[in-house]
């Protein structure tokens, strides 16, 4: 079993990393830790005063956004962030769970797929004709030949679809799901299919040129190790503003 691991946390912290600021901080708790070799020292800091807003330019309509922003934004595609689980059989037909980042895994929809989605890496963006797309992807490779594959073909019981080299990518939902209010989500799985099927080969290229940038990056690094240097990393907590209170007439 050949397992593709990418970790992905959102934190509600905000962190940078100042070796020199301009003003005086004032740290609320240090802690050091070694890593791999290096000093890392992690700071909670008091939070920052908020910066002026920058002034605007150009000319502003009656709402006083920018006109040059504003034309922008008409071209603009509304984006949105899936995080993509998948375990691929034989590279030809995956299970695959999906949900919105901004919601959480328990209301993830489910179905088999027959497109590879190894072909698509750890991360992944494209658009469509409606939306902008970006995904994070964990993904697990599954042989079901070999030493152990006839006790994994018994465990597995995915649809007869078509291969994807046989027919146009499909995919077939799982029971229960939501269709009706998750449209969005099913919109999603609808438009990546019919991307990898219209765009195949400059996906597979596109994934073998990052797998072959990564193995010369690794290479180098080996070759030529960088030098380890201490660090710091600071961060302040966000406190939520309390509401603010209407005079009573």
């Amino acid at each position: 079993m050949k397992l593709d691991i990418f970790f992905f946390a959102v934190v509600s912290l905000n962190a940078f990393c100042q070796s020199s600021p301009e003003k005086p901080l004032e740290v609320i708790e240090s802690s050091e830790q070694n890593v791999n070799g290096r000093r890392v020292v992690i700071q909670q800091i008091v939070a920052p005063a908020p910066s002026d807003p920058a002034p605007r330019s150009g000319n502003t309509n009656k709402r006083g956004k920018s006109v040059e922003k504003t034309e922008k934004q008409k071209d603009q595609l509304p984006q949105r962030i899936f995080i993509v689980s998948t375990t691929i059989y034989d590279e030809k037909i995956s299970h695959v769970k999906w949900w919105p980042m901004d919601r959480g895994s328990d209301e993830a929809l489910e179905c088999w797929s027959n497109i590879n989605w190894s072909d698509f890496g750890s991360s992944h963006q494209f658009n469509s004709k409606e939306a902008g797309y970006s995904i994070l992807h964990f993904s697990t490779s599954v042989a079901t030949e070999g030493e152990n594959g006839e006790e994994i073909a018994l465990r597995i019981s995915p649809p007869k679809l078509p291969l994807r080299d046989a027919a146009k990518a499909q995919f077939q939902l799982l029971k229960n799901a939501d269709r009706e209010n998750k449209k969005e989500d099913l919109k999603f799985m609808r438009d990546i299919h019919r991307y990898h099927q219209l765009n195949l080969n400059e996906i597979q290229q596109t994934r073998l040129d990052q797998e072959v940038a990564k193995d010369q990056a690794d290479l180098e690094r080996e070759m030529n190790p960088p030098e380890k240097k201490d660090g710091t990393i600071r961060f302040w907590k966000n406190e939520p503003q309390s509401e603010i209170q209407q005079p009573t007439k």
